[in-house]
């Protein structure tokens, strides 16, 4: 077919056999006419100028492989500040993967070990009643003393006063002495009366700890292996749902992690997952190391929570802590399925072309722009 039958200004369009294929792409570059995908395409030459570049198999238009980006100073610093701003993201990340996965440990102890403070409260709860009842009967004996003595003083004031008034009344002269113990007797009258009207009744101290705090006096005169002994130990089914929990946040953590480490196998993320449980385990320590006290009016009271988990020593939270990262390390092997899952099911398919590394980057075929 000559030129002119094949129209002025129209194109030579190459043949596929003048196209040298020279290599296949591998990194991810979209089409910019239709969006679509140009990885794993065949890099070819082009016979005329000796070119290098993809053709898109949806269109047609070529894409080429030659750019020349203007480099300067600026654009240095901007990608140090970027690769810092990257690195304190990953430190947030991991910090708060791992707050999160001693948190939900502690909260999977804590619900484990319920029966032993539930224990120490009732325990600690009829202490505190027989020490209520045996102070309120000690102050009720010393009321009915104390009002025994004002009856005593009242009526001895009481006959003193008639005796001197009656004297008087039958004409006779009171000697000094005689006067000086009516006056007294009329001082003692008014003090009594004073008392009774300014002097309340004693108000039983009320515990408004609840079942939160105990006081430290008492714990310390307590057989502590004799409480966790007769509370027992049960799978409730507070426990369960805590660790369901868990399970959860930390898949999710995980699927994260995996879109983070978009490149890290199996062994990177085994590592980044050591990392976190170990940042969880620090955690852990230090709060071992400071127990919740409180004090109000002189007495010291301490978290029941806190003394429960005492006797149970490291195993459940070595264990809690174990399911929660193995649960996190489950969520990083599977987190890309699940992101290339969500990708699918929230986004059209145009979209989902910047993000075909969530793909290609596990060797799978990037995402169709249909």
């Amino acid at each position: 077919m000559s030129d002119t039958e094949r129209g002025v200004g129209e194109p030579h369009a190459p043949t596929s056999g003048s196209e040298q294929r020279v290599s296949i792409l591998v990194g991810d570059r979209l089409c910019v006419s239709c969006g679509f995908n140009l990885h794993g395409q065949h890099i070819v030459r082009e016979p005329r100028y000796s070119m290098l570049m993809v053709r898109c198999p949806e269109c047609g238009t070529v894409a080429s492989l030659q750019e020349f980006p203007l480099l300067g100073k600026w654009m240095t610093r901007w990608a140090a500040l970027l690769a810092v701003i990257w690195l304190l993201l990953l430190l947030g990340l991991t910090l708060g993967t791992a707050g999160a996965t001693y948190g939900l440990s502690r909260g999977v102890v804590s619900t484990t070990v319920g029966p032993v403070a539930r224990e120490i409260t009732r325990s600690h709860g009829e202490w505190y009643r027989t020490t209520l009842e045996a102070e309120a009967q000690r102050e009720q004996q010393a009321a009915q003393t104390a009002a025994i003595a004002s009856l005593e003083a009242r009526t001895a004031a009481q006959q003193t006063i008639l005796t001197m008034t009656q004297l008087q009344a039958a004409g006779t002269t009171l000697t000094p002495e005689q006067v000086e113990a009516m006056r007294s007797a009329a001082v003692t009258l008014q003090q009594i009366s004073t008392t009774q009207q300014t002097n309340p009744q004693a108000q039983n101290i009320q515990n408004w700890y609840g079942d939160t705090w105990i006081e430290k006096s008492w714990w310390e005169s307590q057989d502590k292996q004799k409480l966790a002994a007769s509370a027992g130990t049960s799978l409730s089914a507070e426990t369960v749902r805590m660790i369901l929990i868990a399970s959860l946040v930390l898949l999710t953590l995980g699927i994260l992690w995996s879109v983070v480490l978009i490149h890290g196998r199996i062994a990177r993320r085994a590592a980044a997952c050591l990392v976190v449980v170990g940042f969880a385990w620090a955690f852990w320590a230090i709060g071992r190391q400071s127990s919740s006290t409180i004090w109000n009016g002189g007495t010291t009271y301490l978290y029941v929570n806190d003394l429960a988990e005492s006797f149970a020593g490291t195993v459940p939270y070595a264990l809690a802590s174990t399911w929660c990262a193995a649960m996190l390390f489950v969520g990083m092997c599977i987190g890309r399925r699940c992101a290339r899952l969500l990708i699918r099911l929230l986004l059209p398919p145009r979209l989902r072309g910047p993000l075909a590394i969530l793909w290609t980057t596990d060797g799978l075929p990037p995402p169709s722009i249909r």
